[in-house]
């Protein structure tokens, strides 16, 4: 998912930003945008940079905050209703990411990437998924390791 994330963003941009810049077909330049004689690549290259600190402040903030939270409430309560909590955000996430590639062409992909990144924080993020995951491995191990 990583690396189609990062290849899509950096097709969907050079679309937008190519129509910005009133290319009569922006898809035909992205696609030869090696042999494109221009600065649309340094703008891409420099648009999808700086966008990238911002996406990564505003999906950790909220993981800080909430995977705490959620740890305790696996711990008190049990793995599994935290884990499917968890799981909820990733489905979310994907399905944000699913609507900025389906209107990549009309919407900015920064307004759904920045709503996915919170939206996955909130939800505690992929480090609640893991960490959950693990311990309910943990347990599981612990208990057929106990003698009866």
């Amino acid at each position: 998912m990583a690396t189609n994330n990062s290849l899509f963003t950096y097709w969907a941009r050079c679309v937008q930003i190519a129509q910005e810049h009133k290319e009569l077909n922006a898809t035909y330049t992205c696609a030869s945008i090696a042999t494109y004689n221009g600065t649309l690549q340094d703008d891409v290259e420099k648009d999808i940079a700086n966008t990238k600190i911002y996406l990564q402040i505003f999906g950790t903030i909220p993981t800080l905050i909430v995977s705490p939270l959620i740890g305790n409430w696996s711990d008190k309560n049990g793995r599994k209703p935290p884990l499917l909590f968890s799981l909820f955000g990733l489905v979310l996430n994907n399905f944000l990411l699913l609507c900025a590639t389906l209107t990549y062409e009309s919407i900015n992909v920064y307004y759904w990437f920045f709503v996915s990144e919170v939206l996955l924080g909130l939800f505690g993020g992929g480090a609640a998924t893991f960490s959950t995951t693990l311990a309910i491995v943990t347990d599981d191990c612990r208990h057929k390791l106990k003698p009866v």
